[in-house]
């Protein structure tokens, strides 16, 4: 009866030995399976005109001309314009003109996105 309770014990502590492998194994196998994909470079475009935005408007600036959004995004005025149309489609960003020269401003959901944005 002894050596029945040494053997079952024994199992047992075996059991707990090798059950932090299999917990592991399991971890990193789930680990493994998830598949990181990069984001679409139109959508880090995107989020990164939120963020110019954003940065002009909590310096209490509102508006900020297309020509200075291109240079310091470094793209083409076309593929800014292209961009900002999908931003104003979603209601968080309007462009307009002001003094000859088309500005960017961001709306009230856009504010709060990119806020939400910068807390992430």
């Amino acid at each position: 009866m002894l050596l029945e309770r040494d053997h079952t014990l024994q199992s047992m502590l075996e059991a707990e030995v090798t059950l932090p492998s299999a917990v592991e194994d399991s971890q990193a196998r789930e680990d493994s399976s998830i598949n990181l994909t990069p984001l679409d470079p139109s959508a880090v475009m995107l989020l990164s005109i939120l963020e110019c935005l954003y940065a002009e408007h909590s310096q209490g600036r509102a508006h900020m001309p297309l020509a200075a959004l291109c240079k310091r995004l470094e793209l083409r005025m076309s593929t800014l314009q292209r961009l900002l149309t999908a931003l104003d489609e979603q209601a968080l960003v309007k462009v307009c003109a002001q003094k000859d020269r088309l500005v960017a401003s961001l709306t009230a959901t856009g504010a709060e996105v990119a806020l939400a944005l910068q807390t992430a």
